[in-house]
């Protein structure tokens, strides 16, 4: 069952959910406005479901809700970042801000953030990058949860990789994607919505494939692609955790580095297109791109050929438009929130008339 709600009165519940939690009115709005989108673009494992799990780490403290996001490296094209253990959003937003401007003087940019903790839905971050003319990446390591290839042991994270090409009249080409088969939060959707999950996407803890989401959370995932996904993850985790600095430590006693593994990193780029060809004709040529793949010969239970995004922004411009389709378990949770905080605006306030 799904809950139909209206989108800028859920925006405002949970703008009031993080600043009832400890944020300020200007963090709460950049935290609500990621998860809102993941949302929208149907990519519910990075959406409200976790309103509930961000509002608990500020108040537990895993996440500083009064942060002191600063600068300790900078070039012309690069910036490091202390992201302070600030929602991700609000480092992750900070740092692409700045790579943007740089790349919009330099041609190419990048910065990183160290000291993160969980960012969301990696495209909100690559996005920004398409009105600008420009391409966008965003990576981020995250906790050991997928076995490494040929591993039956969690030792490397579900570390995603994106990245945002814009096109003229075509959507933009946006693909955002795990490096492990699914990401950590989809078993976790499925677990909390009572549903088995695909055999082949993680292990139990004794290394045999499983359909069990809670069995699943407690064993390794695996990376997609068998050693193609393995080595995406690795580079992905060496570019967030160590060249960030967030995974280094220095023995007192030998003043050798050691590995702190766990540690959150945030890698970003931005390409401005002028500096390689004029803006217009590359978007054009990218739709020409799309059209010629779009228009290939199907297999026979292909209905229709996508592009990386393209369902995503199909889903967003529907529920912008209808209301947000909200499961009834991720519902429970909110208006448990608006029951025990006394928030003067609960999640049924946002129920739309004709759900």
């Amino acid at each position: 069952m799904t809950i139909r709600l209206d989108r800028d009165r859920l925006t405002k519940f949970c703008r009031e959910v993080f600043q009832a939690a400890g944020l300020a009115a200007e963090h709460a709005a950049i935290v609500s406005d990621n998860l809102m989108e993941a949302e929208l673009r149907g990519v519910r494992s990075h959406g409200l479901i976790q309103v509930k799990n961000y509002a608990e780490s500020l108040k537990n403290g895993t996440f500083n809700k009064k942060p002191r996001i600063k600068v300790l490296r900078e070039t012309q094209a690069t910036l490091l970042v202390d992201g302070d253990m600030a929602p991700g959003s609000i480092s992750g937003k900070y740092a692409m801000k700045k790579c943007i401007e740089k790349a919009g003087e330099t041609g190419i940019a990048s910065a990183a953030v160290r000291n993160g903790v969980h960012f969301g839905m990696a495209a909100w971050y690559a996005m920004t990058a398409l009105p600008h003319d420009m391409l966008g990446f965003a990576f981020c390591n995250a906790q050991p949860r997928t076995a490494v290839y040929g591993s039956i042991d969690k030792n490397i994270g579900t570390n995603p990789i994106c990245a945002a090409i814009p096109a003229d009249r075509e959507y933009p080409v946006v693909f955002d994607a795990a490096t492990s088969q699914t990401a950590y939060n989809k078993i976790l959707y499925a677990f909390k919505e009572g549903r088995r999950i695909e055999k082949g996407l993680a292990l139990d803890a004794a290394g045999n494939d499983t359909d069990d989401p809670k069995t699943a959370l407690d064993g390794p995932f695996l990376p997609f692609g068998g050693y193609k996904g393995s080595g995406l993850a690795i580079v992905v985790d060496i570019l967030c955790s160590l060249l960030t600095g967030t995974a280094v430590r220095i023995d007192p006693e030998t003043q050798e580095p050691r590995e702190a593994i766990g540690k959150v990193g945030f890698y970003f780029s931005a390409v401005k297109i002028a500096a390689f060809q004029e803006p217009l004709l590359f978007k054009k040529t990218v739709d020409l791109m799309i059209k010629r793949l779009k228009s290939s010969r199907k297999r026979e239970e292909q209905g229709k050929i996508y592009m990386p995004g393209e369902l995503e922004f199909i889903s967003h411009a529907e529920q912008s438009a209808h209301g947000i389709n909200l499961g009834e378990s991720v519902f429970d949770d909110l208006t448990a929130l608006s029951r025990d905080w006394n928030l003067p605006f609960g999640v049924e306030d946002c129920r739309l008339s004709s759900s």
